[in-house]
């Protein structure tokens, strides 16, 4: 019969499996980083900021979001966004609750 120690067995796979964890843990980090820098189509914008592609065509043309078109000269182009852009917009655009305002007007 094997004569083992629960905590000594708990130990040594912790210690065998913990580099093999953060390198995974890493790798998927790297992965969504690197997907937070690829360009959104119009139709994922329009998802990431919770409102219709209609809409978003507004913003665009009042000259409110920032957009990469693939051929500028052409109005109806393919047009590309960047979410840190888009998390500017949002954050620009948030109403401000009313003891912020107190606060700003103490200031």
């Amino acid at each position: 019969m094997i004569d083992y120690d629960a905590e000594k067995l708990a130990t040594d796979t912790a210690r065998h499996l913990g580099p093999i964890l953060f390198e995974i843990v890493q790798s998927i980090e790297k992965k969504k980083d690197n997907e937070k820098k690829k360009p959104l189509s119009k139709t994922q914008a329009a998802e990431f900021l919770g409102i219709h592609t209609s809409t978003l065509s507004k913003l665009i043309s009042r000259g409110e979001i920032p957009f990469i078109s693939l051929n500028p000269d052409n109005k109806m182009s393919v047009k590309k966004f960047y979410r840190k852009d888009l998390e500017e917009f949002l954050q620009n655009n948030r109403t401000k609750t009313i003891n912020e305002i107190k606060r700003d007007s103490n200031g």
